[in-house]
Protein backbone atom coordinates (compact mmCIF):
# COMPACT_ATOMS: atom_id res chain seq x y z
CA UNK A 1 0.00 0.00 0.00
CA UNK A 2 1.29 3.35 -1.05
CA UNK A 3 2.15 6.12 1.53
CA UNK A 4 -0.79 8.30 0.63
CA UNK A 5 -3.16 5.67 1.12
CA UNK A 6 -2.01 4.30 4.32
CA UNK A 7 -1.77 8.20 5.85
CA UNK A 8 -5.17 8.98 4.78
CA UNK A 9 -6.79 6.00 6.52
CA UNK A 10 -4.89 6.28 9.55
CA UNK A 11 -5.93 9.82 9.70
CA UNK A 12 -9.41 8.69 9.02
CA UNK A 13 -9.31 5.98 11.84
CA UNK A 14 -7.80 8.64 14.71
CA UNK A 15 -10.88 11.21 13.51
CA UNK A 16 -13.23 7.92 14.07
CA UNK A 17 -14.66 8.11 10.51
CA UNK A 18 -16.33 4.57 9.76
CA UNK A 19 -14.47 3.11 6.51
CA UNK A 20 -16.49 0.92 4.24
CA UNK A 21 -14.62 -2.62 3.44
CA UNK A 22 -12.35 -2.64 0.15
CA UNK A 23 -13.91 -2.65 -3.48
CA UNK A 24 -13.45 -5.64 -5.87
CA UNK A 25 -11.82 -4.94 -8.90
CA UNK A 26 -14.95 -6.19 -10.52
CA UNK A 27 -17.80 -3.77 -8.33
CA UNK A 28 -14.92 -1.09 -9.75
CA UNK A 29 -15.29 -2.27 -13.15
CA UNK A 30 -18.80 -2.61 -12.86
CA UNK A 31 -18.98 1.73 -11.93
CA UNK A 32 -16.74 2.38 -14.72
CA UNK A 33 -19.04 1.08 -17.12
CA UNK A 34 -22.45 2.13 -15.46
CA UNK A 35 -20.75 5.51 -15.92
CA UNK A 36 -18.68 5.45 -18.92
CA UNK A 37 -15.92 6.79 -17.33
CA UNK A 38 -12.58 5.11 -16.55
CA UNK A 39 -10.87 5.95 -12.61
CA UNK A 40 -7.83 7.19 -12.30
CA UNK A 41 -5.53 4.46 -11.25
CA UNK A 42 -4.66 6.47 -7.78
CA UNK A 43 -8.21 6.45 -7.41
CA UNK A 44 -8.58 2.67 -7.60
CA UNK A 45 -5.61 2.21 -5.34
CA UNK A 46 -7.44 3.54 -2.59
CA UNK A 47 -10.90 1.93 -3.24
CA UNK A 48 -9.19 -1.07 -3.47
CA UNK A 49 -7.94 -0.83 0.09
CA UNK A 50 -11.36 1.36 1.40
CA UNK A 51 -14.55 1.86 -0.61
CA UNK A 52 -15.07 5.11 0.68
CA UNK A 53 -16.57 6.53 4.12
CA UNK A 54 -19.78 4.39 5.46
CA UNK A 55 -23.33 5.93 5.69
CA UNK A 56 -22.80 10.11 5.48
CA UNK A 57 -19.60 9.79 7.73
CA UNK A 58 -17.48 12.63 7.84
CA UNK A 59 -13.57 13.60 8.47
CA UNK A 60 -12.74 16.95 10.48
CA UNK A 61 -13.18 18.84 7.81
CA UNK A 62 -16.65 17.84 6.92
CA UNK A 63 -15.68 15.93 3.66
CA UNK A 64 -17.60 12.28 3.03
CA UNK A 65 -15.66 10.19 0.40
CA UNK A 66 -18.70 8.37 -1.18
CA UNK A 67 -18.40 4.53 -2.07
CA UNK A 68 -18.97 3.42 -5.57
CA UNK A 69 -22.61 2.69 -4.98
CA UNK A 70 -23.11 6.26 -3.68
CA UNK A 71 -21.28 7.43 -6.98
CA UNK A 72 -23.43 5.68 -9.37
CA UNK A 73 -26.64 7.34 -7.66
CA UNK A 74 -25.52 10.81 -7.60
CA UNK A 75 -24.15 10.35 -10.76
CA UNK A 76 -27.83 9.17 -12.03
CA UNK A 77 -29.65 11.99 -10.07
CA UNK A 78 -27.62 14.94 -10.91
CA UNK A 79 -28.09 16.64 -14.27
CA UNK A 80 -24.35 17.35 -15.69
CA UNK A 81 -23.77 13.86 -16.57
CA UNK A 82 -19.95 14.47 -17.85
CA UNK A 83 -19.21 14.74 -13.75
CA UNK A 84 -18.58 12.24 -11.76
CA UNK A 85 -18.78 13.13 -7.78
CA UNK A 86 -16.93 11.07 -5.38
CA UNK A 87 -16.87 13.42 -2.27
CA UNK A 88 -18.79 16.05 -0.85
CA UNK A 89 -18.25 18.91 1.42
CA UNK A 90 -21.08 19.41 4.50
CA UNK A 91 -23.52 17.43 2.92
CA UNK A 92 -23.66 18.69 -1.02
CA UNK A 93 -22.08 22.16 -0.55
CA UNK A 94 -19.67 21.20 -2.46
CA UNK A 95 -18.95 18.23 -4.85
CA UNK A 96 -15.65 16.75 -5.98
CA UNK A 97 -15.20 14.65 -8.84
CA UNK A 98 -14.19 13.88 -12.10
CA UNK A 99 -15.53 15.64 -15.14
CA UNK A 100 -15.39 13.02 -18.19
CA UNK A 101 -12.79 13.73 -21.04
CA UNK A 102 -10.56 16.25 -18.84
CA UNK A 103 -7.85 15.17 -16.67
CA UNK A 104 -7.58 16.68 -12.93
CA UNK A 105 -10.45 16.99 -10.28
CA UNK A 106 -12.97 19.86 -10.02
CA UNK A 107 -15.28 21.36 -7.65
CA UNK A 108 -18.88 21.92 -8.71
CA UNK A 109 -20.69 24.15 -6.85
CA UNK A 110 -23.09 27.03 -6.59
CA UNK A 111 -21.79 30.29 -6.11
CA UNK A 112 -24.38 34.05 -6.02
CA UNK A 113 -24.17 35.29 -9.75
CA UNK A 114 -22.76 39.07 -8.53
CA UNK A 115 -20.08 37.75 -6.72
CA UNK A 116 -17.91 36.06 -9.68
CA UNK A 117 -18.54 38.26 -12.86
CA UNK A 118 -16.12 37.07 -14.84
CA UNK A 119 -16.93 33.39 -14.00
CA UNK A 120 -18.51 30.98 -16.73
CA UNK A 121 -20.79 28.76 -15.63
CA UNK A 122 -24.70 27.55 -15.87
CA UNK A 123 -27.63 29.53 -14.41
CA UNK A 124 -29.75 27.47 -12.22
CA UNK A 125 -32.53 28.31 -9.74
CA UNK A 126 -32.88 27.04 -6.41
CA UNK A 127 -36.57 27.08 -4.18
CA UNK A 128 -36.12 27.59 -0.60
CA UNK A 129 -38.67 28.71 1.84
CA UNK A 130 -37.76 32.82 1.05
CA UNK A 131 -38.88 31.98 -2.21
CA UNK A 132 -36.36 31.24 -5.80
CA UNK A 133 -32.93 32.38 -6.32
CA UNK A 134 -30.95 32.00 -9.17
CA UNK A 135 -27.29 30.66 -8.53
CA UNK A 136 -24.12 30.57 -11.00
CA UNK A 137 -22.98 26.64 -10.95
CA UNK A 138 -19.25 26.54 -11.59
CA UNK A 139 -17.02 23.48 -11.94
CA UNK A 140 -13.70 24.89 -11.31
CA UNK A 141 -10.55 22.49 -11.61
CA UNK A 142 -8.69 22.28 -8.40
CA UNK A 143 -6.03 19.33 -8.66
CA UNK A 144 -4.22 17.57 -10.69
CA UNK A 145 -5.33 13.75 -9.61
CA UNK A 146 -7.08 11.88 -7.10
CA UNK A 147 -4.01 11.47 -4.61
CA UNK A 148 -3.35 15.78 -4.65
CA UNK A 149 -6.85 16.29 -3.98
CA UNK A 150 -6.85 13.41 -1.07
CA UNK A 151 -4.01 15.53 0.80
CA UNK A 152 -6.09 18.43 0.46
CA UNK A 153 -9.55 17.30 1.81
CA UNK A 154 -7.18 15.76 4.78
CA UNK A 155 -5.24 18.75 5.16
CA UNK A 156 -8.41 21.71 4.97
CA UNK A 157 -5.82 23.36 2.35
CA UNK A 158 -5.99 24.53 -1.09
CA UNK A 159 -9.40 25.71 -3.34
CA UNK A 160 -11.22 22.68 -1.80
CA UNK A 161 -14.34 24.85 0.07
Amino acid sequence: MENWIQDAILKWKSEGVKLNPPATIAEIEKAEVVLDFNFPDDFKQLYLVVNGFEDWDMQEHNFSFWPLDRIMEQHGEGNNKSFIGFSDWAILCNVIGFVKESAGVYKDYLTYIDSRPSQSGVIVSVKDAYGTKEYLRVIDKIAENFREVVVMINTGTGNIY
